[in-house]
């Protein structure tokens, strides 16, 4: 589910057409804004792969580490938008709120945040919002985490970095 999540979205942001004049958004690149420290603490292994995308209007990048391990993994998607009133910003604002499991709103990651996990899957996942930038955080662990305060941890860290 999460591996499908955000390519879909990517490609559906890439079907429209954005407004004439529309320049290409300053992309981040999501392995820099977590350590070593950070993705051992969850069992994961490994450096970051690297994945950008870019279309007049948006850019996409995205990190993971581990992929191929079925039982611990993280992915971080930083999508950049040039403009909020596009038709990119608008997908990502109707989808913001869809993730695996139950999604619900959490305050002091960015100014806009949902997340689920923490209710005995392995999965937890979160996304938010800081200026023009949507983050999408997802995290499979080889045990359910009784708290998602660690992830949390993770997700206000990177939030800092973007400001």
């Amino acid at each position: 589910m999460i591996r499908r999540s955000l390519p879909l979205a990517i490609a559906a942001a890439c079907l429209i057409t954005p407004a004439a004049g529309a320049h290409a958004a300053s992309g981040v690149n999501p392995c820099s804004l977590v350590s070593a420290k950070q993705t051992a603490s969850f069992g994961i292994r490994g450096t970051c792969k690297l994945t950008t995308h870019t279309a007049p209007g948006f850019s996409a990048s995205l990190g993971t580490w581990n992929l191929t391990s079925r039982t611990a993994h993280l992915s971080v998607a930083v999508n950049t938008y040039s403009s909020k009133s596009g038709p990119y910003w608008q997908i990502a604002m109707t989808t913001l709120n869809k993730l695996p499991g139950r999604a619900a709103k959490v305050s002091g990651i960015g100014t806009l945040a949902y997340e689920s996990g923490g209710d005995g899957s392995t999965i937890s996942a979160i996304n938010f919002v800081v200026g023009n930038r949507v983050v999408s955080i997802n995290l499979r662990t080889a045990t359910a985490p009784k708290s998602l305060a660690a992830f949390n941890a993770v997700a206000k860290s990177i939030a800092a970095r973007l400001k």
